[in-house]
Order: C-alpha cells, then sequence, then structure tokens
C-alpha cells in the first residue's frame, strides 16, 4: 500500500517523476498554457499526443512507475478534456523535494547520473514532450 502514503502528504501522486523531472513537467505545463491561449486547435492536438505518449510508456512500465504514469496521462486527459490546466499544474507541482529554479530556457546539463533507467527512460520522455510542445508554441507564434 505504498500508493497511499505517497498521495496522503498532498496532491501529489508521482513520486517517481518529481525525482525524474518534476522541473521539467511544469515547465510543459506553462508552455501548454501559452500555447492553449495563442491556438487551442494546436493545443487539443498536442496533448492528446503527450496522452498518447504517457500511456504507452505507462504500459512498457512497471510498478509504481507505470502508476505514476498512468495518472500522469489522466490529468493530462482531464486537463485536454476540461481545458482547465490549473488542476493539472497542481498535480505536477505537488510537494517539491529539491526544486531548483533554472533560468526557463533547456536547462542544458541533464543529471542523469544517480537515476535507474526507468526514470531516464522517462527523461528522454519528457523531453521529447518537452520540445513537441516548444515546437507547437514556435508554429503558433509565428503562423497566425
Amino acid at each position: 500500500m505504498s500508493t497511499i502514503s505517497s498521495i496522503s502528504g498532498g496532491s501529489s501522486y508521482y513520486p517517481q517523476i518529481q525525482s525524474g523531472g518534476g522541473n521539467q513537467l511544469s515547465q510543459i505545463v506553462s508552455n501548454l498554457q501559452t500555447l492553449q491561449q495563442q491556438d487551442p486547435t494546436e493545443f487539443q492536438s498536442v496533448m492528446s499526443n503527450i496522452v498518447d505518449q504517457l500511456q504507452s510508456a505507462a504500459q512498457n512500465a512497471s510498478g509504481s512507475q507505470a502508476t505514476a504514469l498512468n495518472n500522469l496521462a489522466s490529468a493530462f486527459q482531464n486537463a485536454e478534456q476540461s481545458g482547465n490546466l490549473s488542476q493539472l499544474k497542481q498535480a505536477v507541482s505537488g510537494h517539491h523535494h529539491h526544486h531548483h529554479h533554472g533560468g526557463g530556457g533547456g536547462g542544458g546539463t541533464q543529471n542523469t547520473t544517480s537515476t535507474s533507467s526507468s526514470s531516464t527512460s522517462l527523461q528522454s520522455l519528457l523531453q521529447n514532450i518537452s520540445s513537441e510542445v516548444t515546437q507547437a508554441l514556435g508554429q503558433s507564434g509565428s503562423g497566425s
């Protein structure tokens, strides 16, 4: 019943994702908020892409990693359907174990030495999602 204890502390039920890329996730969500304002249609399609990626990653993962990814996928799905990103923001920010404010840009060096292979794949998944969102932002900014 380890899941209960990780939830009870607050709104974060992604302890593993927190350590893997909590900071990156918050970055993604704030980019999504901008995208939603600029180009709602593009926002919808990016969101459903993210949900797909998270769901398939969850199928390949196991244990708490899979649970975390599934939770994250449904959080994104809810946000996509409701168009309300504030819940998603809460979900990804949760409690901050170590909150390092990097300059908003791409935080160059990824410190993956201490992390296991599972969270490295999570890291690259987040990297993909992040660049997808950034790309969509770039297109919507100039394309209109």
